[in-house]
């Protein structure tokens, strides 16, 4: 949030995968990666924590270059020497990245610019950020417009990142696997969430045929759609769940399409359509606003079925979510 608002952020995080950091660049305009490079018995003695130790002796998971790999960086923007290197110099070398990049303003004395050597970098003042913060604004975001949709796509990007990270490994036996009571099988909440989007954005808000009904008939993937809501639907969808079949690398393909339609929808907004009303009088709802049911139809939605795969992948042996 803060950096889609012209404000710079500094994250010290692990991100033991380059997936992670692939990730992060791809959602954040203006990103520089900082590797820290440093071997691992030199992480274990200045460990004042004892992370290391517990993941040596096996009381701690997923400690990254212990007991989960860690992927260093291919091409990352500056590399410092964690081991050797002075902390004031490495800083100093970070910051010099950041305005070689333009990420940072070089201010001089007297308020002139200067070029400045990696080892005599010195950080911006305060005023000198907040002078600049106009320079930083994403164009969408340009005299306070549509801030709040801009924030709402990148949310949605990162929901269905996550979502297709944690299926990625799903293969179509655990996806079929059904646990007596409510709890839904893999493979249905799935197909659940992505044609919930695909009717959501294409039939409700752009009042078209949805994609798995047009271009995409026959070729999702799924031995059949959920059901439509009506009478006795919660009953109709429960014995839908337990018989519905999934090809999961057809229908991940075809969830690429409807997140990159979503995308593009969403793109097409303002802040102020938010405030629409949409009548979901025939889901028992009334009428809503199209922002209530980006958040709660499609982001919460996500982020609910998300963690209930997680969940059944857990049961069957599996690691739930990819971090």
């Amino acid at each position: 949030m803060l950096a889609l608002h012209g404000v710079p952020v500094i994250v010290d995080a692990t991100a033991n995968r380059r997936a992670y950091r692939d990730r992060a660049r791809a959602a954040i305009p203006r990103f520089l990666e900082a590797y820290v490079r440093c071997p691992i018995a030199v992480c274990q003695a200045r460990d004042p924590k004892g992370i290391y130790r517990r993941g040596a002796a096996g009381t701690a998971r997923d400690v990254p270059g212990v007991s989960a790999p860690y992927e260093p960086p291919l091409t990352p923007e500056v590399v410092v020497d964690g081991e050797r290197d002075d902390p004031v110099v490495a800083a100093r070398r970070i910051v010099s990245a950041l305005e070689k990049k333009g990420f940072l303003p070089r201010p001089g004395i007297g308020g002139e610019r200067h070029e400045v050597e990696d080892d005599e970098a010195a950080p911006a003042s305060a005023a000198s950020y907040l002078k600049m913060s106009q320079q930083r604004r994403r164009p969408d975001m340009a005299n306070g417009e549509n801030r709040v949709i801009s924030h709402i796509r990148t949310q949605m990007k990162s929901a269905h990142w996550l979502l297709e990270e944690t299926i990625s490994d799903v293969s179509d036996e655990m996806g079929r696997f059904a646990l007596p009571g409510k709890a839904l099988p893999i493979g249905a909440a799935y197909v659940h969430y992505v044609t919930g989007d695909d009717w959501t954005v294409h039939s409700l808000f752009k009042g078209a045929a949805p994609l798995m009904a047009g271009p995409w008939a026959g070729r999702t993937g799924v031995s059949e759609p959920p059901p439509e809501p009506g009478d006795d639907y919660a009953a109709r969808f429960e014995a839908w769940s337990r018989r519905v079949r999934v090809d999961l690398p057809a229908f991940r393909t075809y969830a690429k399409a409807i997140y990159e339609a979503t995308d593009a929808f969403l793109a097409s907004l303002t802040d102020a359509e938010l405030s629409r009303e949409v009548d979901l009088s025939a889901m028992g709802m009334g009428k809503q606003t199209v922002g209530f049911i980006l958040d709660n139809a499609m982001l919460g939605h996500a982020h609910c079925h998300c963690g209930e795969i997680s969940a059944m992948k857990g049961i069957q042996g599996k690691k739930g979510y990819p971090f």
